[in-house]
């Protein structure tokens, strides 16, 4: 039985996005790597908006 829970919890903390129970569900390295990308993107698109590209 704890070979089956373990099995579970791996499988599904495995997948990027799931949903269950109404709610969306990430994995740690989706989130990690979600918030990288806004936190690039942000002062990117800052500094093209000052120069004047968007």
């Amino acid at each position: 039985m704890y070979d089956r829970q373990l099995d579970e919890r791996t499988t599904e903390s495995s997948k990027l996005l799931s949903y269950k129970d109404g709610r969306f569900y990430f994995s740690k390295k989706t989130e990690r790597n979600f918030f990288f990308a806004l936190t690039v993107a942000i002062p990117l698109i800052y500094i093209l908006s000052e120069i004047g590209w968007l």
